[in-house]
């Protein structure tokens, strides 16, 4: 009987080791319908394709579908759809099998509120505030420093009754309100009231950005902006305002070199660009077109912004002077003015703290933590050389933008760029030197031995 011998060639089992998330696009509107596609890569230790894993996925904004998706070649995809509320979704995908094997993906999810007026409002409330004083239907226009406002002929006696000096009047427009100051007492005649008045100011509402850090968490901003009495509106006001968590992303603004941003107020500290991205927790871009407007006539742009109390007593260790508001150019990226946090210039409500600022324009603003090693206090003060002030410039309005641009990078600000690493310790030449040391003497050593060996051989 003959027996043959068969070799049974080895199977290679090859086990999921890692799994790669990357989201296309990075950015996306956040509108509830624009979806980014989110593919995830399962590789073996070896870095080869792993087929047949089953992935699960989460997020902490938006929606993701399907929730687990079965990869073939290697790779699978799922597609995240944007939630209505600006933020940051931090995706996370995950081996079904093997849950300590994960990866996280950033996706941006922005909104550009507008505040606008155009032309002489009809049918609107107009409000007198402080008096309780409001009434329906009226027609308003604000022009060459004077409001007028037709109504009824009771009406229009109730408001100039009411509508002393000082007082505000205040009227609807699309995204926000105008609100007019009377520089004398109003008068009415017949169904009309008309006031002269000293300031205007565009007040738009709260907007809010959900971030990826749950020290900050919401972020909250408030950007108003006060103008000269004669400012006319009325041709055409366009005021936009987007938030922003990393730097990267002011780039679907136009602004042009978003890491010169970063640099400038790494130089105003004297610290690591690593650092004061590590320690921003949001950027708000501010653009306004109006008719005819010159500098001048803008007189202050408040701003105020809220965060979790946990930032202000970690990152900001919970003193008021570690914290700077910065206005900075968005086409030179220089700093046009910085305003230091004192006592008085903090609320802290239960486990939210607001800090507020005013400057007297606009382009980017930003709120840092002063990182711990910086080098200086900068001219917010301290015992530290300061940093002369910028004198602020009046730069033109830019474009609106009409489109967001799209981007893929998705990492988190906060993280490190490459091109940030800290510079080599200088104790690491001391380590070499003593070890160059040590290796030398074992050198001579072996040396000695094998001379000593050598001349005992000659003896036998």
């Amino acid at each position: 009987m003959t027996y043959q011998m068969y070799h049974i060639p080895e199977i290679l089992l090859i086990e999921p080791y890692a799994i790669s998330l990357s989201a296309s696009p990075g950015i996306i509107e956040a509108d509830g319908i624009e979806t980014s596609t989110i593919t995830a890569i399962v590789t073996d230790k070896s870095g080869r394709m792993v087929n047949w894993t089953k992935n699960k996925f989460a997020t902490t904004l938006g929606d993701i579908t399907p929730l687990t998706a079965i990869n073939a070649n290697g790779t699978t995809t799922t597609i995240l759809t944007s939630s209505t509320s600006p933020g940051t979704a931090v995706v996370e995908g995950t081996i079904t099998d093997n849950p300590y094997i994960h990866d996280t993906v950033h996706v941006q999810f922005i909104r550009t509120a507008e505040a606008r007026y155009n032309g002489t409002l009809e049918n609107v409330p107009v409000t007198v505030l402080g008096t309780g004083i409001s009434v329906a239907n009226a027609t308003v226009a604000i022009k060459d420093g004077i409001v007028s406002i037709d109504t009824t002929q009771e009406n229009a006696s109730i408001i100039a009754g009411n509508a002393t000096a000082g007082l505000v009047i205040s009227v609807p427009v699309t995204g926000g309100s105008l609100d007019a100051t009377l520089k004398d007492d109003a008068i009415a005649v017949v169904d009309t009231v008309i006031g002269n008045i000293s300031k205007i100011r565009l007040n738009t509402p709260t907007e809010e950005y959900v971030t990826s850090k749950t020290d900050v968490g919401t972020a909250s901003v408030d950007l108003d902006v006060d103008f000269q009495g004669t400012v006319t509106p009325y041709r055409y006001l366009s005021f936009k305002t987007t938030l922003v968590e990393r730097y990267r992303d002011l780039e679907c603004m136009n602004v042009s070199d978003t890491s010169r941003l970063k640099e400038t107020i790494a130089a105003y500290f004297g610290a690591d660009t690593s650092a004061i991205a590590d320690n921003t927790p949001i950027l708000v871009y501010a653009q306004l077109s109006i008719t005819d407007l010159i500098s001048s006539e803008v007189m202050e742009v408040p701003i105020s912004i809220t965060l979790n109390k946990d930032w202000f007593d970690t990152v900001a260790r919970g003193d008021p002077g570690n914290v700077v508001l910065f206005e900075i150019n968005e086409t030179t990226g220089e700093l046009e003015d910085d305003i230091t946090m004192t006592p008085e210039s903090i609320d802290i409500t239960g486990d939210r703290v607001t800090f507020r600022a005013t400057f007297d324009h606009f382009s980017v603003f930003t709120i840092v933590a002063r990182p711990p090693a910086a080098i200086h206090s900068g001219s917010g003060g301290g015992p530290y050389l300061s940093v002369p002030s910028v004198t602020p410039t009046s730069t033109a309005v830019p474009a609106p933008v009409d489109d967001l641009g799209r981007g893929g990078d998705a990492d988190a600000i906060g993280s490190s760029d490459l091109g940030d690493r800290p510079e080599e310790k200088p104790e690491r030449e001391k380590w070499s030197y003593f070890i160059w040391i040590i290796l030398l003497a074992i050198g001579a050593g072996i040396f000695l031995i094998l001379l000593w060996r050598s001349r005992n051989d000659k003896k036998t």
